[in-house]
């Protein structure tokens, strides 16, 4: 071999180093597509308890104001006295400050609500309340509609 082909076999590389590098590169983006997946359901997650704490907070201003739990979920998006499910004595009716939660823009835009939060796991094209929320009239609790366990262990139903 001339002196002139052993220094251009010098500057390349081996297949067995070509293969080393790939397999590190492959082993690092399974770690950041990993943490990327991961980032996205923590999102949906923090989401999730967010809209949980409105959706009771405007529960419990409602009983507050008016002695009740309201009769339907939509009745905390109600823009007056007349378009709420839930039957209010005269009292409860002039204590009524609604709408007690408003969102603007996306949501689950009903006719004459402001709209509720989408629950962040069901389609936000599903526009029925019962399929993103479960709402007891009775107690006034509200749980998230969609089975599921988070990235802590903690089941939807307990959020």
């Amino acid at each position: 071999m001339s002196a002139r082909t052993r220094k251009l076999h010098q500057l390349g590389f081996t297949l067995l180093e070509l293969i080393i590098v790939i397999f590190v590169i492959m082993i690092l983006s399974l770690i950041v597509v990993g943490r990327m997946l991961s980032a996205t359901r923590r999102a949906k997650e923090a989401r999730l308890v967010e809209d949980l704490r409105q959706l009771r907070t405007a529960i419990t201003l409602f009983e507050n104001d008016t002695g009740v739990y309201p009769g339907e979920l939509t009745d905390i998006v109600a823009k007056s006295q007349d378009n709420l499910s839930a039957t209010l004595s005269y009292d409860a009716r002039a204590q009524y400050q609604g709408p007690y939660l408003s969102t603007t823009g996306g949501g689950l835009q009903l006719p004459d609500y402001a709209g509720l939060p989408t629950n962040p796991y069901v389609s936000p094209v599903n526009r029925d309340v019962s399929a993103h929320w479960t709402y007891d009239d009775a107690t006034g609790t509200v749980i998230c509609a969609t089975d599921g366990v988070s990235l802590d262990g903690v089941p939807y139903s307990e959020l």
